[in-house]
């Protein structure tokens, strides 16, 4: 995978702390009685991986999740399917929780392992104010997505 410049860095995080962030949750509701955004029942399309999206998604890769309702999520990741549970600590930490994959063997470009491991050391979650954009992140990468309809997410 090739590396970005420094400068790339400094404009995708000044770029992300210009926007405003919302705080991920499995309920409708926060504990100040304030709508937070939910992650039950969306679907996600993954558009970059550690600020780098020429890698994303090229060869007819995909990478999606699907939040349920029940706290658990499915999705794909290039030639693999990935399940487990998401949910929020008492201390506010977001986490992937008992999360499996099939173990297929996806082509040498594939970024398949890395964002697996990625998403196995997410401590964090956000979703932009127009619901559009969903940010995992960890002290290791951040995992950018897209929303996308159910619908959008079985094809």
């Amino acid at each position: 995978m090739q590396r970005l410049p420094p400068t790339a860095y400094f404009v995708f995080l000044l770029l992300l702390s210009i926007s405003t962030l919302s705080a991920c949750s499995l309920s409708a509701s926060g504990e100040d009685g304030q709508e937070e955004p939910s992650l039950a029942k969306t679907g996600w399309q993954l558009v970059s991986l550690n600020a780098d999206s020429a890698d994303v998604g090229t060869a007819g890769q995909e990478y999606r999740l699907f939040f349920k309702a029940e706290g658990e999520f499915d999705g794909v990741s290039d030639c693999n399917d990935v399940w487990g549970r998401y949910g929020s600590s008492q201390d506010g930490s977001f986490q992937i929780e008992d999360m499996s994959s099939t173990l297929a063997q996806c082509q040498p470009e594939s970024i398949n392992e890395e964002f697996v491991r990625l998403l196995n050391t997410v401590t964090a979650c956000s979703v932009s104010d127009d619901g559009g954009r969903l940010t995992l992140s960890s002290d290791e990468g951040d995992l950018v997505f897209e929303s996308v309809s159910r619908e959008e997410f079985s094809k």
